[in-house]
């Protein structure tokens, strides 16, 4: 793509083009620095692009840099810009991974993204672009979302705990007393502690835990459920894939029940031997999650 880039001589000298390479988070087009609403999104600038200017016709660039560790360059008349004549600038040299974002309003002082080659004349200031690695992209005011803990069993007809929240999604910017909503109940789920988030399908993961008072979802010990906007369902049972997770007593013998105990609860170990790794299952879920799917293990950001 080729656009024509604005011409801002303030700051530029007639025999120079400067800009800014930037890391356009939201992919909005402009980069974003103040980090306030309706644009949250804190853009960086990237260091290491190489910007080339090329005469018309000419295949030999007359001007060349990289950007600094702020995204910043300049091409000046040192290498053979002249004032007023027009050039093709060209952007290479990407960092792996990344490529342009939305191509951006035209704004004279804020960078904003006109794309990996462009027209301009020599005196032109904010000659940008913005790029974005998609594993990084994140909307203004993503979702997030995270598990809750209901004490009691889940999972008895009637049971008190059963509709209870146990996987609940808010926006970013929400505050004051507004309830989040609610993606999964105690008794699909029970206690769940890795979670990841597939933006592809718009699939949320959450995998079993062990945590005192609380009891497990019907799938046990080592379940990972599936969440989407029809419903929520098991994916997996890590056991049939021959982990061995262990065993637990059932939700009511381990006093996950009643809904609030008035006696202390045993410790939720489970009550067989486990190799290091085995019992680390859980764990290793989780890190396999934040490595591929972007999750973290307190809340999880669905970008």
């Amino acid at each position: 793509m080729q656009a024509l880039a604005d011409t801002n001589p303030g700051g530029t000298t007639a025999t120079q083009i400067t800009g800014t390479v930037f890391q356009d988070f939201n992919s909005n087009g402009v980069m974003n620095t103040s980090g306030s609403s309706p644009n949250l999104a804190m853009d960086v600038g990237v260091s290491g692009v190489t910007v080339s200017a090329y005469a018309a016709g000419s295949a030999s660039a007359v001007a060349t840099a990289a950007t600094s560790a702020s995204g910043l360059y300049t091409l000046t008349g040192l290498t053979g810009l002249t004032g007023g004549v027009q050039y093709r600038v060209e952007f290479s040299a990407l960092p792996s991974g990344f490529y342009p974002s939305n191509h951006g309003t035209s704004n004279a002082t804020v960078p904003s993204n006109g794309t990996t080659v462009q027209f301009a004349t020599a005196g032109s200031s904010n000659v940008s672009l913005g790029i974005n690695d998609p594993c990084d992209y994140c909307q203004n005011n993503p979702s997030l979302v995270t598990s809750m803990y209901q004490s009691g069993d889940p999972l008895p007809a009637g049971s008190e705990t059963g509709s209870l929240p146990a996987l609940v999604q808010w926006p970013y910017e929400q505050t004051g007393a507004t309830a989040p909503t609610a993606r999964a109940t105690a008794d699909q789920i029970g206690a769940t502690w890795g979670l990841a988030y597939q933006r592809d399908t718009a699939t949320l993961f959450s995998s079993a835990f062990v945590r005192r008072h609380v009891g497990l979802g019907p799938n046990g010990l080592g379940a990972i459920y599936q969440t989407t906007a029809s419903g929520t369902s098991l994916l997996v049972d890590v056991n049939t894939l021959g982990a061995n997770v262990g065993t637990l007593p059932s939700n009511v013998a381990r006093a996950a029940s009643p809904p609030i105990p008035t006696t202390p609860a045993p410790m939720l170990w489970p009550s067989t031997p486990l190799a290091n790794w085995a019992w680390a299952i859980l764990t290793c879920l989780t890190m396999v999650g934040r490595s591929t799917l972007r999750t973290s293990m307190s809340a999880t950001c669905m970008g």
